[in-house]
């Protein structure tokens, strides 16, 4: 996986497998995030305050969303897994980051990916994310993710304590 320059985007793709031996035993660990909502509560919420739409989802989730039967159903599905990927980067929406900085694409009939720019592609390099899994599920009332990230050690960390 190639990560951003400064002001580039990465997509994290699980089907994107790392080449050679040397990457394959680099790989040293995982960090999973879950998220579960109410679609009523994004709806009522969205209702409310309408520019938070704006705030939280890009103009491709939100026109990925009139696809819908109820776009509430794809926006809560999207929220839950930039929640999930906050919580297994270990940071929460924290500092610089921002709810753009993580967008989902793909969905109902091709598999979900991420996609992260700005601070949140940062971290996840910092914290040496190779790739990602996001599992995302819903009915008419609840929407969830699940993600799994791959982390691999970078070289000046061989054979040191890493805690996760």
């Amino acid at each position: 996986m190639v990560l951003p320059q400064r002001g580039k985007s990465v997509c994290l793709d699980s089907s994107r497998k790392p080449s050679g031996v040397a990457n394959l035993c680099a790989t040293v660990g995982t960090k999973i995030g879950v998220d579960l909502i109410e679609v009523g509560k994004v709806k009522e919420i969205m209702e409310r305050n309408r520019s938070l739409k704006e705030a939280i989802f890009t103009s491709e989730e939100l026109h990925d969303s009139f696809g819908w039967r109820d776009s509430y159903v794809h926006l809560a599905a999207c929220f839950t897994a930039k929640e999930a990927l906050f919580k297994a980067l270990g940071t929460g929406l924290s500092g610089t980051m921002d709810w753009r900085d993580v967008e989902v694409f793909g969905g109902n009939s091709v598999k979900p990916m991420l996609r992260l720019s700005g601070t949140t592609a940062r971290v996840a390099e910092e914290q040496g994310v190779v790739s990602c899994t996001l599992s995302l599920t819903h009915t008419r009332r609840l929407a969830a993710a699940l993600i799994l990230l791959v982390l691999e050690i970078s070289k000046q960390n061989v054979g040191s304590n890493i805690t996760f």
